[in-house]
């Protein structure tokens, strides 16, 4: 249950290790899409934070249709 009482919900952001699990793409392609400004995050300290929203667009517009 989160704060709000709410079963199941995801956490509006994860850090790199867990947009690694959630996409399934390796750590340093996620960083080189972050360098190039094709993937969006915020530093929160030396912390890095990827919404999953943010991951979800950005997973649709790289993913090819498979033939």
């Amino acid at each position: 249950m989160d704060f709000a009482g709410n079963h199941n919900t995801r956490p509006r952001a994860t850090d790199v290790s867990g947009a690694v699990t959630y996409t399934g793409m390796s750590r340093s392609t996620l960083y080189e899409e972050m360098k190039a400004g094709r993937l969006k995050y915020v530093k929160i300290g030396n912390s890095t934070r990827l919404e999953y929203d943010e991951l979800d667009r950005w997973f649709n517009q790289v993913a090819e249709p498979a033939a």
